[in-house]
């Protein structure tokens, strides 16, 4: 893979968030200190930088006995609409959606998240709970929660899934770890692809293609790719230091993933 070229360089802090506009040439990065860069594609020229909140929110917490207080970093979060519409969250309970940098952004009350995913036909939104293991489906026109998914266990990433009304979202126990695929809206149960992640894979990340068929996840220093129609594992790519976040590209050939501190562009096993 090669890295990335940007004009101003990835974050010396690191990148948690990665988003394609719909055309795919813009990238949204959320950084580690609560701002969102979005860069030209394939330029890498940065076109403008969202600041969405404070970096740090202030937790108590009773160790030994004792109450202690902690900072916990909390990571700009961004998500494209169809329409190139950009989705961002911070630190309060706000998703703001921006359209034109001139412009204002709506505001969408929702609770805390640390994901934000866009269907890519536009009408729905959906949020991971920074603190609850559940998934919020919103309505982005009204700001109206039409779903919300509790799958009982822990709850890691979440995607929709192109040309189809489903949402898909890693979950885990100590003992097995599979991708949920559920209705978008209404009731029903999930379907089910098991990806068995290692005791010693940590804050694994998932994504799909653009066109619905490949389910990438990245976990410690592994990206694994299934096939989204029959769950079949398609190869494995494995890469020198932490990845943080990844992005399938539109056609399922490529991905970006976020590496430490750099960003990298991979081919897929075929």
């Amino acid at each position: 893979g090669s890295a990335l070229s940007l004009s101003a360089g990835p974050p010396s802090d690191g990148t948690d968030n990665l988003a394609f506009s719909p055309s795919g040439d813009a990238l949204a990065a959320g950084r580690s200190d609560v701002e969102v860069d979005v860069w030209s594609i394939p330029s890498g020229r940065l076109l403008r930088t969202i600041p969405t909140d404070v970096s740090h929110e202030l937790k108590t917490a009773r160790i030994q006995g004792r109450t202690v207080e902690t900072f916990e970093t909390v990571t700009g979060l961004v998500a494209f609409s169809p329409t190139a519409e950009m989705a961002v969250a911070g630190r309060d309970d706000v998703i703001r959606v921006h359209r034109a940098a001139s412009s204002p952004p709506r505001e969408i009350r929702s609770t805390k998240a640390d994901e934000l995913a866009w269907s890519r036909s536009g009408d729905r939104l959906a949020t991971k709970g920074r603190w609850v293991h559940a998934i919020d489906v919103i309505d982005p026109v009204d700001g109206r929660r039409v779903r919300r998914i509790e799958p009982g266990h822990t709850l890691w990433s979440i995607a929709f899934v192109p040309g189809r009304k489903e949402l898909a979202a890693l979950c885990g126990t100590d003992e097995r770890t599979w991708v949920g695929i559920w209705p978008q809206d209404g009731e029903g149960e999930p379907r089910t692809i098991e990806v068995a992640l290692g005791p010693d894979e940590r804050c694994p990340a998932l994504s799909i293609s653009g066109d619905g068929g490949r389910l990438a996840i990245a976990s410690g220093s592994r990206i694994r790719v299934w096939s989204l129609a029959d769950g079949t594992l398609r190869g494995a790519i494995e890469l020198v230091g932490e990845i943080r976040h990844l992005a399938l590209g539109t056609d399922g050939t490529w991905l970006l993933a976020a590496v430490d501190s750099s960003l990298r562009l991979l081919d897929l096993p075929d």
